[in-house]
């Protein structure tokens, strides 16, 4: 995982039902972060975060109907 991110220029980051509970998501943010990589961070409307991922700023996405 270091490796591959060190070779990007940006990180998404999409929180779902599926990766909030991941502890691998708080730790590619904090990688991106250590080197200032452009982060643009989405949440899901439906996802309620645990504690350890509040620290990030996250867009909400509407779902559509």
């Amino acid at each position: 995982i270091k490796q591959n991110l060190n070779s990007c220029s940006d990180i998404l980051v999409v929180m779902s039902q599926a990766t909030k509970d991941s502890w691998w998501v708080p730790f590619e943010i904090g990688m991106s972060a250590q080197v200032d990589m452009p982060t643009a961070s989405f949440l899901k409307s439906d996802v309620v975060l645990p504690s350890f991922n509040l620290l990030y700023r996250y867009t909400r996405l509407q779902q559509s109907t």
